[in-house]
């Protein structure tokens, strides 16, 4: 099944969009999305300046396309947002089409680059349905992988890094902190792609 990566440009008029825009320096990292009966609601983290994500916060609740926007935790480093919105426009084309966008993915700027596993119907479907709706995108890269494949490419690659930089020594040469800025990742984003590619190896081996 192919796997394929897009660097998109979040049109104008999504409130990601203009949000991430208007702070350039927040980044913010998607980590669930759902649409139902045309709403979205979903869970995003902002990491940046404190002062400059309390900015975007406020903004994204003055967006005329949230319905919703509520804190649900606020730490030094992060802030998690639980949002509704009116248009979510790129979350209901990958739904349509049948082509899903994995998650977590990161938005900075208004550009965001997301990783989509799907047959190649479904993958030239969303294609058609980002042209249509005069979304500018880039396919960086597609590729064929395992139907039994474990890891995402972001999975992978931190456990990669992870690996060289001792993190699993005995005793360890490196801490997750350590991995983490390493990474350019806030602590906890770390600490859970490398808890989900631990579980899917530990299970993967105990089912083996």
């Amino acid at each position: 099944m192919p796997t394929a990566r897009l660097r998109i440009q979040v049109p104008e008029g999504v409130w990601v969009s203009d949000v991430s825009r208007s702070h350039p320096d927040v980044r913010f990292r998607v980590i669930t999305v759902q649409v139902a009966d045309g709403d979205g609601v979903g869970v995003v983290e902002l990491r940046g300046d404190p002062d400059e994500v309390e900015e975007a916060v406020e903004d994204a609740r003055d967006h005329p396309t949230t319905t919703g926007v509520d804190v649900v935790e606020d730490t030094d480093d992060t802030t998690l947002l639980q949002f509704h919105t009116q248009a979510p426009l790129l979350m209901t084309a990958a739904s349509e089409s049948g082509a899903p966008f994995e998650t977590p993915f990161e938005i900075q700027d208004g550009e965001g680059v997301w990783d989509v596993t799907s047959a190649r119907s479904s993958l030239s479907d969303l294609s058609r349905r980002l042209d249509d709706l005069g979304v500018e995108y880039e396919i960086q890269h597609v590729r064929m992988v395992d139907e039994d494949s474990l890891l995402t490419d972001r999975q992978r690659e931190l456990l990669d890094l992870a690996i060289s930089e001792g993190y699993y020594d005995t005793p360890r040469e490196s801490s997750l902190s350590e991995v983490a800025e390493e990474a350019d990742l806030a602590k906890s984003t770390a600490s859970e792609t490398l808890h989900r590619a631990e579980g899917k190896i530990v299970k993967d081996y105990v089912r083996r």
